[in-house]
């Protein structure tokens, strides 16, 4: 790639909207880097799949998002969780 080529993609990036898949692959290649390099002798290496957002896959049922929301509060201490249907 030339001097030339480099300024056009350049200038190109400055005018196109961030594309989020992108970004969320940075993110991830910046978290990948940081666990394995702190990671202990002989723990498995983090691949980039560990962090990456899979945007497609459905999501879940909203019943399954409020049980989860649920042990969340429990495991930090909630004393009363109203149900939806309260």
């Amino acid at each position: 790639m030339d001097s030339r080529e480099f300024a056009e993609w350049a200038a190109y990036d400055q005018i196109e909207l961030p594309d989020p898949y992108r970004q969320d692959t940075r993110l991830a290649q910046v978290c990948q880097t940081l666990v394995n390099v702190n990671r202990t002798k002989g723990s498995p290496v983090a691949k980039l799949s560990d962090f990456r957002l899979d945007w497609d896959v459905a999501p879940r049922a909203v019943a399954s998002l409020m049980n989860t929301m649920r042990q969340w509060m429990r495991m930090f201490g909630a004393k009363k969780i109203k149900d939806a249907d309260e």
